[in-house]
C-alpha cells in the first residue's frame, strides 16, 4: 500500500519537476500514523513552489485516500519538500531532516 501511495506522490510530484523522488520512512507496522512521504527536488526553489502551490495537502493526502491507508491515521501522516540542494549543505538527507 504505501509502495503505491509513493508511486502516485512520485506521479504528481513528476508532472512538475520530471527528476523529484519520493520516498518514505517510519514505523507503520507500530502506528500508521508514523509514515513520513519525503518529496526530494533539485532546488529550493521547486522544493518551495512545489510544497506550497503545485501539491498542496489535499491534493498529497488523496493518495493516502485513493490506497484505502487507514483513515484514522492520515491526518498524523507528514508529507516532508525537501531538496538537494539544502541536503548538500548539510551533508546527507538524514541531518537535514532532523
Amino acid at each position: 500500500m504505501i509502495r503505491r501511495i509513493k508511486r502516485e506522490v512520485r506521479r504528481l510530484a513528476r508532472l512538475y519537476y520530471p527528476d523529484a523522488e519520493v520516498s518514505s520512512y517510519g514505523v507503520t507496522h507500530i502506528d500508521p500514523r508514523n509514515l513520513v512521504i519525503l518529496i526530494l527536488t533539485k532546488t529550493d526553489e521547486q522544493r518551495d513552489r512545489l510544497g506550497r502551490e503545485l501539491l498542496p495537502y489535499e491534493r498529497v493526502r488523496a493518495a493516502l485516500v485513493q490506497f484505502s491507508y487507514p483513515a484514522d491515521a492520515i491526518p498524523g501522516v507528514r508529507f516532508v519538500f525537501e531538496s538537494r540542494e539544502t541536503v548538500g549543505y548539510g551533508g546527507d538527507l538524514y541531518h537535514s531532516l532532523k
